[in-house]
């Protein structure tokens, strides 16, 4: 619950609703859905632009899954509708925190381009919300990324992505987290 603020609650457990309704919906569509249920796997890795005292790192296993047939945008661009998960670990200001994230993803790519852009937006949830002198005012964030993956060999791809994490004003005190991530992934 918002130690700052107690409506945060109510709006935390209509939000959690809401996404139980998505994450039915998802599933639905993903059973639908033409294409391999995998995506790709891999690997990823993130810092703060802060201070090296007061810097945040974080680190993350994540999948992801292709929820409905590639669409063909024209001109041999296509866009895909993803699901991707993580799991991991979130440190900073002498507190370590587990990390969990699942939330759509969408990729724009174009055919013999060796490069796409992702974008999307998670629900994430932390096992602590306090790190130091960091209060995140509670434990339920959203994580909303936007980042290029490069395909280096066949089954390779190598990312940037820019996120932000924050609680998305559920609570009064909101300061937020950016981060620069890198990943290395195995795409099937």
């Amino acid at each position: 619950m918002c130690k700052h603020h107690g409506i945060g609650l109510w709006r935390s457990s209509l939000f959690l609703l809401f996404l139980l309704v998505l994450s039915e919906s998802v599933v639905r569509a993903r059973v639908r859905a033409d294409e391999g249920v995998w995506e790709s796997v891999g690997a990823r890795c993130g810092i703060s632009s802060h201070s090296s005292a007061n810097r945040f790192i974080q680190t993350e296993l994540w999948a992801a899954w292709n929820v409905a047939p590639s669409q063909d945008l024209g001109r041999s661009w296509s866009l895909r509708f993803q699901f991707d998960s993580s799991a991991g670990w979130l440190s900073g200001r002498g507190a370590d925190s587990f990390v969990g994230a699942v939330g759509p993803v969408l990729e724009i790519g174009r055919e013999r381009l060796p490069v796409s852009l992702r974008g999307g937006i998670s629900p994430t949830l932390l096992s602590r919300d306090s790190f130091g002198n960091k209060d995140f005012g509670i434990l339920f964030q959203l994580t909303s990324h936007l980042g290029v993956e490069i395909h280096v060999l066949p089954h390779v791809d190598i990312g940037y992505r820019f996120q932000h994490m924050s609680n998305a004003g559920l609570c009064l005190h909101n300061p937020g987290l950016n981060l620069h991530m890198f990943s290395l992934s195995y795409a099937f």
